[in-house]
């Protein structure tokens, strides 16, 4: 990501929006572009999570992602897949998903600027109505079309999103978007004008908080003394529940209110809340905070969990594969010579993961420093340090959320390039062969072979040589009448060569790089035989390739035909990367 945004002028991405982070994957977008833009994507898709909810703080179920595609092409694959879908199998189940290609009008400064003049915002959507007929609605009417927008609302992740109603509409000029803004009424939806607002200003309206962590011999009537000094209270209700301790603890809701008087409840209850949250009652800092429901108020514990883990990040080891008998106090007079020592926990083995995983598994450990310097030291020096036959193994603590991010995009990019390998399987392009100067090629390496065997071309069944010239005296194949070459005895001849391996014996292999490095001095090539010119310099280069591997081509290399097999495969990779596949 940090490589496109700097360098905003490189138009060869395509942004890919309202895709649902636990079905998507590049397996599944690279077939989705190729079926609607017949294009093979070459890099698996970058994806990358959406912001939380500017006023909820929730985690968004959508993510976005970015390919790369051929800068050439670029509009033509963005146009093909402006509006897809996804499916997690079942056909009656459909995910609506946009595409936009790289845009400079979109980003930073710009951005606002095109919001504000060239998007609409439209109400009264159908339920029925596509994101794709949106666009259609409007682009006929007034315009070209950036890309429509449909609101939706993930209600159960295993199903498709809900449509809210409304939607927005970004066209490619503002003289479009006003000309919607002025007829307000398109097909009995309702067009008004886009008014951006910043996140950071969003501010989710409360009048009812939630108080925790106080005395238990608190009553109502104590809770009202202290809440009622910052406006009329409307209810308050004190309940209980059980902590992990085991002991009952309590918490109530404080709602403050006031007829025709909307502003009222919310001003009180922000008073109370930046007045009274974490001031100190009887040696407990009371919590104060907006009610808001379970999910939510899971999500921000989570927030909060994860950016002190964050800033422990530096300092916080995890440590494994140590005896295990050790105790607390053996790792602190193991570390703590690095450095001082804030929080040392080890945990033990689960008792559903077995008792023979357990044992391999063993008990594992964080040890957190008070300084990152010392936590570096101690990673540097432990790892790998033996301590009663085991070596330590010590690294820096890694969130869960990051690692398994870390994983599914290890996961994701290794299933896209095992689907694109099996994409790939032909060995040789049917159109290449077709080629005139490819087949002249291949055939001046094949002529050539012919006259170095003297016509021997084939192993018989006795696992000699098909002779298609006279034999010489002495068991050898007569190449021109001058050059003799001595045949290799597989065990199978009836008779000895006298310098043959005896009959059954297994014949000795020779290295190839061998065979090359001897066989100039038992070889002599014809001096009328030379590559035959050729205009194009890609064929020449490998004509004189092709004449270099005229040593090894010999009846005694048993490796010879790998050699010129793997060499004309080399022809073909080479000639594609030249001339492209489609040539």
């Amino acid at each position: 990501m940090a490589q496109i945004l700097s360098n905003p002028d490189n138009k060869q991405y395509v942004y890919l929006y309202d895709l649902p982070k636990d079905l998507v994957t590049s397996v599944k977008i690279s077939k989705v572009i190729k079926d609607l833009a017949n294009y093979d994507l070459q890099e698996p898709v970058q994806f990358r999570d959406c912001k939380p909810h500017p006023t909820t703080g929730l985690p968004s179920p959508f993510c976005y992602g970015i390919i790369k595609v051929d800068g050439s092409q670029l509009q033509q694959i963005a146009q093909a897949i402006k509006y897809f879908e996804l499916t997690d199998g079942d056909d009656s189940r459909k995910w609506q998903c946009r595409a936009l290609p790289f845009d400079r009008e979109l980003l930073g400064a710009n951005k606002h600027t095109t919001n504000s003049q060239n998007n609409v915002f439209v109400k009264s959507i159908k339920d029925t109505t596509h994101t794709k007929d949106l666009d259609a609605t409007f682009s006929t009417q007034f315009g070209p079309v950036k890309s429509a927008k449909i609101s939706l609302t993930v209600k159960n992740k295993t199903l498709p999103p809900i449509q809210n109603g409304y939607g927005f509409v970004c066209f490619q000029n503002k003289e479009s978007a006003e000309q919607a803004i002025q007829k307000g009424d398109v097909d009995g939806m309702e067009v008004i004008r886009y008014q951006p607002r910043d996140p950071r200003e969003a501010r989710k309206v409360y009048n009812n908080i939630y108080v925790k962590n106080y005395p238990t011999t608190w009553t109502e009537a104590d809770l009202k003394d202290i809440f009622s000094k910052y406006g009329d209270i409307k209810s308050l209700v004190q309940m209980t529940k059980q902590g992990k301790d085991g002991v009952e603890k309590p918490f109530a809701f404080v709602c403050y209110d006031k007829e025709n008087d909307r502003s009222y409840g919310p001003a009180c209850a922000d008073a109370a809340v930046k007045d009274l949250h974490e001031k100190e009652y009887d040696g407990l800092k009371i919590y104060v905070q907006p009610a808001i429901p379970s999910e939510e108020r899971h999500a921000q514990v989570l927030r909060e969990q994860t950016r002190f883990k964050n800033s422990k990040k530096k300092c916080n080891l995890f440590v494994k594969n140590f005896p295990a008998e050790y105790t607390e106090q053996n790792l602190q007079e193991i570390f703590g010579q690095y450095g001082q020592i804030e929080s040392i926990k080890i945990i033990q083995p689960r008792q559903e993961e077995g008792a023979q995983s357990a044992t391999k598994l063993g008990p594992r450990a964080f040890v957190c420093f008070k300084q990152p310097d010392s936590a570096a030291n101690a990673r540097a020096a432990l790892h790998q340090r033996s301590y009663e036959g085991r070596n330590l193994y010590v690294t820096n603590y890694e969130l869960p959320e990051i690692r398994k991010k870390l994983q599914t995009e290890a996961r994701d990019r290794a299933d896209f390039l095992t689907q694109r390998r099996l994409n790939n399987t032909a060995p040789i392009d049917s159109n290449l062969l077709q080629r005139p100067d490819t087949l002249h090629l291949i055939q001046h390496i094949l002529t050539l072979i012919q006259k170095q065997m003297g016509g021997n071309r084939f192993p018989n069944h006795q696992g000699g040589y098909n002779n298609q010239q006279p034999r010489g005296p002495g068991g050898y194949n007569n190449m021109n009448g001058n050059q003799r070459v001595p045949r290799q005895n597989y065990g199978h001849n009836r008779s000895r060569s006298p310098t043959g391996p005896a009959q059954g014996m297994a014949p000795m292999m020779v290295p190839p790089q061998q065979i090359i490095a001897q066989q100039p001095a038992q070889v002599s090539i014809r001096s009328d035989i030379q590559p035959l010119a050729h205009p194009d310099p890609v064929v020449n280069a490998y004509n004189m390739a092709g004449f270099k591997l005229l040593p090894a081509v010999v009846p005694n290399n048993p490796n010879y035909k790998n050699q010129v097999g793997e060499f004309i495969y080399d022809v073909e990779r080479s000639a594609t990367e030249a001339y492209g596949q489609d040539h």
